[in-house]
C-alpha cells in the first residue's frame, strides 16, 4: 500500500517543479520583450516587465512590442507561441489555485482504501459565501507532471524564437 506521507511529498515536489519550470518560461518572455525593445538583459526593461503583476499583461505587452519590430514570418510564429503561452498560463493557473487533500482511492492490489495526495479546484459556494465548494477536475502527480512539461515544452519554444528571429537580432 502506498504511504500516503511519501506521496505527499511527491506531489509537492511536482507542483515545485512545475512552478519553478514557470518561473523559466516568465524569464524566456520577458527576454523577448528586451529583445524586442532593441535591449539585451536591460535592468530597466525587465523592471518594465516584472512591474506588470498579471501575466497576462506580461504577455500582452510583449506581444505589442513585437508587432512592432518584427516581420509577417515572425508574427505568424509569434501568433501560435502566444496562443501556447496563454495555454500555459491557464495549465499554471489551475495547478497554481487549487489546495491539496488526501482522497481515499481502492486499488486491484488492495481492497483497502489508501489515501491518496492530490490538488483539488476549489470555488466559492454562491449559496453560501464562506463554504467552498470543490471542481471536478482533480490533478494528481502524473497530470502534474504533464503540466510541467508543457511549460517546458513552450518555454523551449520561446527560446528558439528569441535565438532565430533576426528581427530580434541585437547589432
Amino acid at each position: 500500500m502506498p504511504n500516503p506521507i511519501d506521496e505527499e511529498h511527491d506531489l509537492y515536489a511536482a507542483i515545485g517543479r512545475t512552478l519553478d519550470q514557470w518561473a523559466h518560461l516568465e524569464e524566456a518572455l520577458c527576454l523577448i520583450f528586451e529583445r524586442a525593445l532593441g535591449l539585451d538583459h536591460s535592468d530597466a526593461a525587465a523592471a518594465a516587465f516584472y512591474s506588470q503583476v498579471n501575466y497576462r499583461a506580461k504577455l500582452d505587452m510583449t506581444n505589442a512590442a513585437l508587432l512592432t519590430c518584427t516581420t509577417e514570418e515572425e508574427q505568424k510564429i509569434w501568433k501560435s507561441l502566444y496562443k501556447s503561452a496563454q495555454k500555459a498560463a491557464s495549465k499554471r493557473n489551475g495547478l497554481a489555485h487549487n489546495q491539496v487533500v488526501f482522497q481515499a482511492q481502492k486499488t486491484d492490489a488492495s481492497p483497502m482504501s489508501s489515501l491518496v495526495p492530490i490538488l483539488k479546484p476549489i470555488a466559492r459556494n454562491p449559496a453560501n459565501r464562506h463554504a467552498f465548494v470543490f471542481g471536478t477536475k482533480d490533478l494528481g502527480i502524473g497530470e502534474i507532471k504533464s503540466i510541467a512539461l508543457y511549460i517546458a515544452r513552450v518555454t523551449n519554444d520561446l527560446d528558439t524564437f528569441l535565438n532565430t528571429a533576426t528581427s530580434l537580432k541585437l547589432p
